[in-house]
């Protein structure tokens, strides 16, 4: 039997939530939380939760520490994040914290099942910034800063970091940590995939 804790807020969220689950899954476990005390005193309680979905803005938690903490007290748990915030760096947070997905609350209750189902094929902690589903699905394509579409046509060039530093005249770390943002945002794991990526996504000048 699967057991699942909805994470959030908002009443009606949950209750919508709940609703889908239950004819998606008739047997499964949900379990509801209104903030992060609660979401924590719940994990604390159920270990073997399959899978926890919530919120980034509860009360008691932000984008980052929220997930960090829930993948800290429940690593064989599989967590995704519903929000309402398609902010990159929202995005980038949650998922460099440890969240398998990331979906918008415009989603398709078919996408959202869809995402759940391929969610609990996996068994035991999951790294999101390389094998997980991260995305955004309110927008079609990752809306990279100014800085990071200039690092990105740079990395597509070829070019290593220390290349990019030179040419951008920033530190090796900035160009560290903008191309790691960059292959979490297009859910790609190494440079040659984000490459691909930003090609298909369009996301390249066209005199580029």
């Amino acid at each position: 039997m699967m057991k699942i804790l909805l994470a959030d807020d908002h009443a009606a969220i949950r209750a919508g939530l709940k609703y889908l689950l239950r004819r998606a899954f008739p047997d499964v476990i949900v379990l509801e939380a209104c903030n992060y005390t609660e979401t924590h005193s719940l994990a604390h309680l159920h270990h073997d939760l399959d899978l926890v979905i919530m919120d980034l803005t509860m009360p008691g938690n932000n984008a980052g520490d929220g997930v960090a903490c829930m993948r800290n007290q429940l690593p064989a748990t599989t967590i995704m994040v519903f929000s309402a915030s398609d902010d990159p760096q929202d995005i980038a947070k949650a998922t460099a914290a440890g969240a398998y997905a990331y979906l918008h609350k415009s989603v398709s209750n078919e996408e959202m099942v869809a995402v759940i189902r391929r969610s609990l094929e996996h068994s035991g902690p999951i790294n999101a910034g390389v094998t997980g589903d991260v995305r955004s699905t309110k927008t079609s394509k990752p809306r990279l800063t100014p800085r990071q579409q200039e690092v990105l046509v740079l990395l597509v060039q070829g070019m290593t970091n220390k290349q990019i530093g030179r040419i951008l005249q920033i530190s090796d770390m900035t160009v560290k940590t903008h191309v790691t943002t960059i292959l979490q945002l297009l859910c790609a794991t190494n440079r040659t995939e984000a490459a691909r990526h930003a090609v298909r996504d369009g996301l390249l000048p066209l005199d580029g």
